[in-house]
């Protein structure tokens, strides 16, 4: 949980004492039946425990129990109508009731999380991840559709150092279609997870967010959200990518080894993905681009434009962007038709696809990732 939501549950709680502490006084002198001040405490418990559990998504946390035995507590004394032990009860939730929120809640520091959805991607997931680690993201959401190529093998070191939140996340039998799956795991991210991140991006694995004139991307967000009063979400521009005139997959570094892109004004570069405040932002509806926010918040573009749809038009891409490894190599792009259409798509269309696609994403030679890939190298085990 974020420190910030984190305070107000400790404010609350504070608040939650006060109330109880009132509730005694009253009953030490007699302005309240045992009957009366007992229902108004357990009453101001479970208003707490459903605050906790519906708004604070702290359903399975171990306060919950707690706040559980507090009522259970109240409702065995009520029955002995003995003032005393009442108020020994009582003592013991004010005196108790913070200490347990504290011990409880775990504070952590994320303030950028990636939710990613993927399939049969271990090849290149270590390279997705120590690229975005090192440009200041901090934890991964990473929702596995049902891969055979050991991927969970792959992020084990992540998992266990609690970088990366792994979820199992079929297709089949749960979702009619590959895109439901994808909109119903973020949303499962933001209700799960709104308040364990300050900010929550929603990207694919061939697609690297970039801090254009800064190296850490938190500097980027902060300063757009801080500008542009109603931001709920930031909608970043694509910049795509070709094969780079390779035909078979090759080892190394995504990064490095493509680095001809379409031009600035090509057509599939109006499409935006999202980095949002997850506290203000409702769901992803219809497509994985862009969200549904409450008022008055919506989405703005990295100058505080408001964008309305999956689509900007005007993007300088001057301060963040996207770099978006459409195809790869040739064989890449075949693997990656195979894999989410199947049967279903034959391989003249296949071919087709890759050849019109890349005749537009080769047309500039961009080193804009120059700068990382030394220490992604390294961070790869590449040298």
């Amino acid at each position: 949980m974020i420190k910030e939501v984190y305070d107000d549950i400790i404010n609350l709680t504070l608040s939650i004492k006060s109330s109880i502490k009132k509730e005694r006084n009253l009953l030490i002198n007699n302005n309240l039946s045992i009957n009366i001040a007992v229902d108004n405490i357990q009453k101001i418990i479970t208003k707490f425990k459903q605050y906790l559990e519906e708004y604070s998504c702290l359903k399975n946390n171990p306060i919950i129990d707690i706040l559980n035995k507090y009522n259970d507590d109240l409702l065995h004394i009520i029955n002995e109508d003995n003032k005393d032990n009442v108020l020994i009860v009582l003592d013991n939730i004010t005196g108790s009731l913070l200490d347990k929120v504290q011990e409880n809640i775990i504070v952590n520091n994320d303030i950028l999380s990636l939710t990613l959805i993927v399939k049969n991607e271990a090849f290149y997931i270590k390279e997705w991840i120590e690229f975005h680690r090192m440009i200041g993201v901090t934890h991964f959401y990473i929702y596995d559709n049902e891969s055979s190529d050991d991927l969970y093998k792959k992020l084990s070191s992540y998992i266990s150092q609690g970088i990366v939140t792994y979820t199992y996340w079929p297709t089949k039998g749960v979702y009619s279609t590959r895109l439901e799956a994808q909109l119903a795991a973020y949303n499962d991210s933001l209700y799960k997870y709104k308040y364990d991140t300050k900010y929550m991006g929603f990207i694919d694995v061939d697609e690297f967010i970039v801090p254009v004139n800064r190296k850490n991307i938190i500097e980027v967000i902060d300063d757009i959200f801080y500008r542009y009063e109603n931001c709920g979400g930031i909608g970043i521009n694509w910049r795509v990518y070709g094969s780079s005139y390779n035909e078979k997959k090759i080892d190394g570094l995504v990064v490095e080894n493509y680095k001809y892109r379409a031009y600035d004004n090509y057509d599939l570069n109006k499409h935006i993905k999202t980095i949002c405040n997850p506290r203000v932002t409702i769901a992803f509806n219809i497509e994985p681009h862009s969200a549904i926010y409450r008022e008055p918040f919506y989405c703005v573009s990295e100058n505080g434009k408001r964008i309305e749809s999956c689509f900007f038009k005007n993007s300088t891409c001057n301060k963040i962007r996207i770099n978006h490894y459409y195809i790869k190599s040739r064989e890449d792009c075949i693997e990656k038709c195979r894999r989410k259409n199947g049967k279903q798509i034959n391989e003249e269309y296949i071919q087709e696809f890759f050849t019109r696609i890349d005749k537009d994403c080769n047309k500039v030679y961009d080193p804009i990732m120059e700068k990382y890939i030394d220490e992604l190298k390294k961070r790869c085990d590449l040298i």
